[in-house]
């Protein structure tokens, strides 16, 4: 007999024989522990165990951190108190077990292990750990912050998109000063829009009263962007959102968001793309049929001398002056400055591949076979430096704005180069966070911090997802300059040392579609003050006060920077943690104004229920507006309109027309209810 049917023959004959087959018994395994829902006082423990085919029962012990590292386990409290728990059969291998301590002591660390028994023995796990949270938890917002409401309240029944989210792209993007935003949405609301745009887009600035709102929609041509548009018609802003540049279906424009006024630029032809340009948006790169041009100042010049070239990338290929571009051509990389071109991995035989450039030009960092390069635009003495003679780079994560330093991955690590010397980092790294000009990655101006994420357990914490049970990203900061040696911090990482409810995430290079005319070339400003702070997104709940089980906005800042005392750091909430989900959008350069999104009403005069921007502002905050009439009930009724003859009775003093009388069994009731049908108006709210 062969197959599954034979062997449950031949069972069965042994069954009735009474000769049951022997099953693997021996002492309870046991797997993974982890902690899970810890607050002040209570915490919920978890583990693994395996019954070996034996009744098995189980317990948990805990002692705070100073009880383990004085006496061990000795003396322990354990959970169950009195017997202990028995392990659910039926499971294959592994089953689940969990206990929930209380009347923990608050901001404790503590230690706790799990104990497993049956008749095969008994097994104890290795001490694991937890740190309950502090009483009450924070509600107000760090560094005297005030939400500030951003968009108008009044969006014709409308809400603000979120990156992605208008057919595939959207412009989100906050002035280096904080002093200003824009962003898209799909309904049309304040100023009257022209033309039919797949989103319309919207300019915030700040004044001493409030945000005021400006819709800066340009009008198109019907049917200009197609059946499925893609993405929204502005690219790009500048540094300061003085400056727009926009595609109209056909041609790019560069738009004054101060005085208004509209500049096309050349080449006007259908095909045109957008290559690249500097952050201030005054040098533009534009393609067309495989020649490079740029635009500045309504003049149009050449990159590239044959046609086929292409611009190194999209950010950090123009210098800030526009006066080096960086491009690719016939698989070389090139350097034009002026009227003279270089070719800039020529030393080595060309075929390198562009990574990113200091904002001046000045030096350009390209890898090829696996090694990093960097290369000095001196023209009248080429140099290039191979910083990995040993090889093995994957991909690079960021450099200084000097070009002494650079981060790269290389053999599964995170590594430094400055000065000719090379540290480790870490030891691993998502892939996400490079190419350089669109990845997840930031590097301060000095090169003195790196911001990565990586599903790697760099500093032994648990990342673990307790739904998916796959390892969660999570946050990390580099700080070469810390003592003795850098100094790596995971800043998503939960405090409590529970596992994570979900990712924590930055966002890289935004995308606005996808098509020949997409752009991906601004990335979010995660990374401020040098460095001392952080924003980002977690679907953890890192705080007391996040109880939405929603992704929320989270604030990181060093020591010594805002309000923050304690060392290393401060980790706190910049959205509400309650209600409803926020994402982050932007910040200014010094992070004191930091820009979110968020259908929770931060501010009193919110539309309920609609998605607005708001800024988490230092000293922000504006007194509540006079709060307008409301209408209820009849009061939102017109007035009825005049009757066209006055003479008949209305305005007549006396008794007035005697009644219609009917006689006979025909009587027509005519009940008229004014109003009955009319839509009533909400403020705020489209009719």
């Amino acid at each position: 007999m062969r197959g599954v049917g034979g062997r449950f023959l031949i069972l069965l004959g042994l069954f009735m024989l009474g000769a049951a087959p022997a099953r693997a018994s021996g002492p309870p395994q046991i797997g993974e522990l982890w902690a899970s829902g810890v607050v002040a006082g209570a915490a919920t423990l978890n583990g693994e165990v395996n019954r070996n085919g034996l009744a098995t029962t189980y317990h948990f012990e805990y002692v705070t951190a100073a009880q383990f590292e004085a006496s061990g386990f000795e003396g322990a409290k354990r959970i169950p108190v009195v017997e202990d728990a028995p392990v659910p059969s039926g499971a294959a291998t592994f089953s689940k077990v969990s206990q929930h301590p209380s009347s923990l002591a608050a901001e404790t660390p503590y230690r706790y292990r799990l104990v497993a028994h049956n008749s095969g023995g008994t097994v104890t796990s290795p001490a694991f750990s937890f740190v309950t949270q502090g009483l009450g938890g924070s509600t107000t917002l760090p560094d005297h912050r005030g939400w500030e409401m951003v968009s108008p309240a009044d969006k014709n029944g409308g809400s603000i998109q979120g990156f992605g989210a208008n057919f595939g792209g959207d412009v989100l993007q906050g002035a280096a000063g904080g002093d200003a935003v824009t962003y898209s949405s799909l309904s049309s609301f304040g100023g009257e829009a022209q033309g039919a745009p797949p989103a319309s887009q919207y300019l915030s600035r700040r004044t001493g009263g409030g945000w005021g709102t400006e819709n800066i929609t340009e009008p198109t041509t019907a049917g200009a962007f197609g059946a499925e548009p893609d993405g929204v018609p502005y690219q790009l802003f500048s540094t300061d959102l003085a400056r727009g540049l926009l595609f109209d279906g056909t041609a790019y424009e560069l738009r004054d968001t101060l005085a208004g006024g509209l500049t096309p630029l050349p080449p006007q032809s259908p095909g045109v793309s957008f290559a690249g340009a500097s952050p201030d948006l005054l040098h533009a790169v534009l393609s067309l049929e495989g020649n490079l041009f740029e635009v500045s100042g309504g003049q149009m010049e050449p990159v590239s001398e044959t046609p086929g070239a292409t611009l190194a990338a999209q950010g950090g290929a123009v210098s800030l002056d526009g006066s080096r571009v960086y491009f690719a051509e016939e698989g070389n990389l090139h350097l034009r400055e002026g009227t003279h071109v270089a070719q800039v991995d020529e030393e080595v035989g060309g075929g390198g591949q562009f990574q990113t450039a200091t904002p001046d030009g000045a030096f350009a960092f390209f890898t090829k076979a696996g090694r990093l390069y960097r290369y000095e635009a001196r023209f009248e003495d080429l140099s290039t430096l191979d910083l990995t003679p040993s090889g093995g780079v994957e991909g690079v994560l960021g450099a200084s704005t000097d070009g002494s330093s650079v981060y790269y991955a290389a053999a599964g690590a995170i590594l430094l180069w400055h000065g000719g010397t090379t540290t480790e980092v870490a030891a691993a790294a998502d892939a996400g966070n490079y190419p350089p000009t669109t990845g997840t990655a930031r590097v301060s101006a000095d090169g003195s911090h790196l911001l990565f994420l990586s599903r790697a357990s760099l500093t032994g914490y648990d990342n673990v997802d307790q739904h998916s049970f796959e390892p969660d990203p999570e946050v990390f900061l580099y700080d070469a300059e810390a003592p003795p040696a850098g100094a790596l911090l995971c800043l998503s990482c939960n405090p409590t040392e529970g596992r994570p409810l979900g990712p924590s995430t930055v966002p890289g290079a935004i995308a606005n579609g996808a098509g020949p005319n997409a752009t991906r070339s601004y990335k979010p400003r995660v990374l401020t003050a040098g460095g001392r702070r952080v924003f980002f997104d977690s679907e953890d709940a890192l705080v007391l006060s996040d109880t939405d089980n929603a992704p929320d906005v989270y604030e990181w800042e060093a020591q010594g920077t805002g309000d923050c005392a304690a060392a290393p750091g401060c980790l706190a909430l910049i959205s509400r943690g309650k209600e409803g989900s926020a994402s982050f959008v932007d910040a200014g350069e010094s992070g004191a104004d930091a820009f979110l999104l968020t259908g929770v009403s931060l501010a009193p005069w919110a539309d309920p229920g609609s998605v607005d921007v708001y800024d988490a502002r230092e000293g922000g905050g504006f007194p509540e507006p006079v709060e307008p009439f409301v209408c209820r009930g009849d009061a939102c009724q017109p007035l009825p309109s005049p009757p066209e003859d006055r003479a008949v009775g209305t305005l007549v003093s006396g008794p007035g027309n005697p009644p219609v009388r009917y006689s006979g069994r025909h009587h027509h009731h005519h009940h008229h209810r004014r109003g009955r049908h009319r839509h009533r108006h909400r403020p705020g709210r489209g009719r």
